[in-house]
């Protein structure tokens, strides 16, 4: 999450499955993923219930701390969270987590920050993310710690693994000011296309954010 100066940025350009996918000609296909992963199936994707397991990580009464069911739902989507990676995040640095996770805006969404607040290593959600990647909690990396975070504010944190960072990733090694400012090109042209293919799958409930992050897995994984 190194940083870049704003006027250095450009929107990521997508390339060869995820490519497709965002076109129009892929539309029907996008929707087909989208609505798959998400389906009650004989051979369902854990990660459909990321979002909603236990009530979901942003209601109300779990919003400012990070739960053990946070970490469960975080495991959902293909990563481990070790013993010692629980007790640091539920025990001995419970305090300190939420307290920046109470500083996290829960009715900002990504596209409607600017691109400026995302690269200011003031922002709350950037101070929380490198509190879940210091070396008081053992083994979380960048993608457990953005999926954590996903999972606490879903419409606002953009998930970092392998896949999207593959796609989005720009010369500064950024990835969520290259997402950005691609979701809000063109007067959010390409949110507001994410938005009606989660809507017309029926999930008016998952964020754009995640909606991107389905398609790039599974254009990126073949599933």
């Amino acid at each position: 999450m190194s940083q870049g100066r704003p006027g250095d940025i450009r929107p990521f350009v997508p390339k060869g499955p995820l490519k497709e996918l965002l076109e129009p000609a892929g539309r029907d296909q996008a929707l087909r993923m989208v609505a798959g992963y998400f389906a009650e199936g004989a051979q369902p994707f854990s990660g459909r219930r990321f979002e909603r397991f236990a009530g979901g990580g942003d209601r109300e009464a779990v919003a400012d701390v990070i739960t053990a069911d946070d970490l469960i739902a975080t495991t959902m989507l293909g990563v481990t969270i070790s013993g010692d990676s629980a007790i640091a995040i539920l025990e001995t640095e419970r305090e300190k987590l939420s307290a920046l996770l109470a500083d996290v805006s829960k009715t900002d969404t990504f596209e409607n920050l600017t691109t400026e607040q995302i690269l200011d290593p003031e922002w709350p959600a950037t101070k929380l993310y490198w509190a879940l990647r210091d070396r008081s909690i053992p083994d979380v990396g960048e993608t457990k710690a953005t999926k954590m975070l996903a999972r606490k504010r879903p419409h606002l944190v953009p998930i970092i693994d392998s896949f999207v960072r593959a796609q989005v990733q720009d010369e500064h090694g950024l990835v969520w000011a290259p997402l950005h400012l691609w979701l809000t090109d063109n007067g959010r042209e390409n949110a507001q296309w994410l938005r009606s293919l989660g809507d017309e799958a029926g999930l008016p409930d998952i964020s754009t954010l995640r909606i991107f992050d389905v398609l790039a897995w599974r254009s990126g994984t073949g599933k």
